[in-house]
């Protein structure tokens, strides 16, 4: 399909104008012309003394002839200059196609190794059961995305070993310790696949491409809700909590993690609300179903600020469209105190 863009059109009209004027030019001559036959025919000496008379008449129109010679060479000289112009955008046009390209090929081959890195994966799965003799049990090797479930099976293990009381019994310092003693474990299964998928993202953060959401989507619906779910504690470990989770809440990793999948809804509050994409606002209501409050931003005039509304003790300072806000979506997060802040 032809597409006509304005400097198309621009062009077109110049080139006409151009066209009209080599023809104005071309008549006028062959007009001075029949009429410089016509006064000298039949061609004598008289007649041509006639004939220098007439030119000199047509000094006015000489000089606009020069004017008009003058003028276009400017409309050349301006011609010539758009077209450079336009060559420069069509070859800027086409570096950022190559560079397109090359980032799509380049991210679909990193999409291509990643599936083959869990296709790969394989863990041992235990099972214990009590019959009538007695304990018994088997051990069955799980291979590709099966892994997952067994993976955090184990982790919620290790997080329901941990005790909940103490100066250090924070949700975060919980995860935090109950996923070293996790990743100890099983750092040879998982210790590629983590590095490969963060690899993913940065590669997508860094590149120049304008749609970055649309190559993270295209990432992140290539993991499994168990997969998100083991990446999500994943990020909030000494592991990714620098470096993991940013990218985790700015591409909204978790958009199609379910919400009932968290182990513990106070784990709900480690993240910034962003980071579940089109489930914020779910999110942020059973937050403040949990802990009583929330934070909305309320514009004052000269900017936006942030405030707590806590519905067991309303804050007398509170904005009254504060709950207004809310229902219409200016929720940023609902944050209960976690040794984090």
């Amino acid at each position: 399909m032809l597409v006509i863009t304005d400097k198309g059109k621009k062009r077109s009209f110049t080139w006409l104008f151009v066209m009209l004027l080599i023809v104005f030019l071309l008549g006028s001559v062959g007009i001075y012309a029949g009429l410089l036959l016509y006064i000298t025919w039949p061609i004598d000496l008289h007649s041509l003394e006639k004939t220098g008379a007439f030119g000199d008449s047509f000094g006015i129109l000489n000089a606009l002839f020069s004017g008009l010679a003058f003028g276009g060479l400017i409309i050349a000289l301006m011609l010539q200059r758009a077209d450079l112009q336009l060559q420069r955008d069509e070859i800027q046009l086409t570096r950022k196609e190559i560079q397109s390209q090359n980032f799509e090929n380049t991210f679909f081959q990193m999409l291509r190794l990643h599936n083959e890195i869990v296709s790969a994966a394989h863990v041992d799965f235990y099972e214990q059961w009590n019959t009538e003799d007695g304990p018994d049990s088997n051990t069955t090797l799980v291979s590709g995305r099966d892994c997952f479930r067994e993976f955090v099976r184990r982790f919620e293990l290790q997080l329901d070993q941990q005790p909940r009381h103490g100066k250090d019994a924070s949700d975060l310092n919980i995860i935090q310790t109950a996923y070293n003693a996790f990743w100890d474990a099983n750092q040879q299964s998982l210790g590629h696949y983590f590095r490969y998928l963060y690899r993913i993202f940065c590669f997508i953060d860094q590149s120049k491409i304008e749609d970055k959401r649309l190559y993270s989507g295209i990432a992140r619906a290539q993991l499994s809700d168990l997969e998100l779910l083991l990446l999500y504690y994943n990020c909030l470990s000494k592991y990714g909590i620098d470096k993991f989770k940013p990218l985790a809440e700015e591409y909204a990793l978790f958009d199609n993690l379910p919400v009932k999948s968290i182990l513990n809804r106070n784990h709900l509050s480690l993240y910034d609300l962003k980071a579940w994409g089109s489930q914020t606002e779910t999110v942020a209501k059973r937050l403040e179903e949990r802990m009583g409050s929330i934070m909305v931003r309320v514009k004052n005039g000269i900017g936006s600020r942030t405030v707590a509304c806590n519905t067991s003790r309303p804050d007398p300072n509170l904005p009254a469209d504060a709950k207004t806000a809310r229902l219409k979506g200016i929720v940023l997060y609902a944050k209960r105190t976690i040794g984090t802040e």
